[in-house]
């Protein structure tokens, strides 16, 4: 046994350049694991939080034309529906000064920012919109160069404003510049009405009195879409489980191709 023990040290101190490759990679290998692990751990807690907090709808129609507010209040009514909630959004066009070319952007409205119940947008600056005061979305400021506290001009159904900003709003569902979106700008839903023409809601969100079931949820989906249609609107639905954040499949992903690499480099 003794000669055993010897020859191993004889070898790992005749190669000692080796013996340090090995214990180097088998240490970055168990740390790269557990850095990963920890990460996600990290990562989809923060997201899941951020996630409940909005309280997420389970389904999102989009109708057309607008739908109004009695006609939501017919739909709140509908077998396994527990709240039922309208917004708008459109297209503006938007500029800093005068000499510079339009942009296009999304304003969007809710009737009553105070009293948001599903998908809720977060105040980050200031007050929430009334009157003609509007407010930026989260990234208008540092992709767009758009401040949360001045003068922009705007263009909607052909005619031009010049409108006081006055703050900054998150959403959770708005489309990172970064990755393609156009800046984003909330009013108030009279506001909204002057500057395009509209007093309804072009979208609403759904949630269930049920724990969610992809095939139950699709049900009551179908029920809500047949009745929507029957008041003679056009509508598109998307689902979405309210327990699990939208980005979550795609981040399990990344950090099950990160775990394996970092287990091959270990073995």
């Amino acid at each position: 046994m003794r000669v055993l023990w010897f020859k191993i040290f004889r070898d790992l101190w005749g190669n000692r350049g080796r013996t340090l490759q090995v214990m180097l990679i088998i240490g970055i290998g168990a740390a790269s694991i557990g850095m990963i692990m920890g990460t996600r751990a990290l990562v989809i807690g923060g997201m899941q939080d951020m996630w409940q907090d909005i309280n997420p709808a389970t389904i999102t129609f989009y109708v057309g034309p607008s739908i109004n507010d009695d006609e939501l209040a017919i739909l709140q009514n509908i077998d396994g529906v527990d709240q039922v909630e309208g917004f708008s959004s459109g297209i503006i066009e938007w500029r800093l000064s005068p000499d510079e070319e339009w942009r296009q952007g999304g304003l969007n409205t809710r009737a009553d920012y105070d009293e948001q119940h599903l998908n809720k947008l977060e105040l980050i600056e200031n007050a929430w919109p009334k009157n003609e005061v509007m407010l930026v979305g989260q990234d208008a400021t540092t992709y767009f160069g758009i401040p949360s506290d001045g003068k922009l001009y705007i263009r909607a159904n052909q005619r031009e404003y010049e409108v006081q900003l006055g703050g900054m709003i998150y959403g959770m569902f708005v489309q990172p510049a970064y990755f393609g979106g156009t800046a984003q700008f909330y009013v108030s839903q009279e506001f909204y009405e002057k500057l395009l023409d509209d007093s309804g809601y072009n979208q609403f969100y759904v949630s269930t009195n049920f724990p969610y079931e992809e095939a139950k949820a699709t049900e009551l989906a179908d029920r809500i879409q047949d009745k929507v249609e029957s008041m003679e609107y056009g509508a598109y639905r998307f689902l979405i489980d309210p327990n699990k954040h939208f980005f979550q499949d795609t981040l399990d992903g990344l950090f099950f191709l990160l775990g394996a690499l970092g287990a091959l480099a270990l073995v």
